[in-house]
């Protein structure tokens, strides 16, 4: 049995087959794409010049890989970076809040007072959840 990787007109690999019929892997391959024998894992490389090529590491779960050039781009505009950033900072804060809220509840019960880095960290937290 062969293992072959199915790549669209572009370059992009779809997907992987094992088989020894031409048949079934003729009737396999997207239209303008090809197969190419591989063992390689087919969410790790491209097809270019027709060669089999590694994709180089990602650099986030954002990137979308340019074959032409060879290279991870980003497609977000400034605006959904910006977006993306503010929702990672309100999530930050409330799990900070969160994680501490246990040192208020014991200083309103008449326990240890929260220590004063504690209260700053917690009102950064809350003005950033507000804004």
């Amino acid at each position: 049995m062969s293992r072959y990787l199915l790549f669209d007109d572009v370059g992009h690999c779809l997907g992987a087959i094992d088989t020894d019929s031409d048949l079934i892997l003729s009737a396999n391959i997207p239209e303008g794409g090809a197969a190419i024998a591989s063992s390689a894992s087919p969410s790790d490389v491209y097809l270019k010049g027709g060669k089999v090529r590694n994709l180089p590491p990602r650099p986030g779960p954002w990137a979308v890989f340019d074959i032409a050039h060879d290279r991870w781009t980003d497609p977000r505009t400034a605006s959904d970076v910006t977006a993306e950033e503010d929702a990672q900072t309100r999530a930050e804060a409330a799990a900070y809040l969160a994680d501490t809220d246990w040192m208020v509840i014991r200083a309103a019960e008449g326990g240890k007072p929260v220590p004063d880095d504690i209260t700053a960290r917690r009102a950064a937290a809350r003005a950033a959840l507000s804004s």
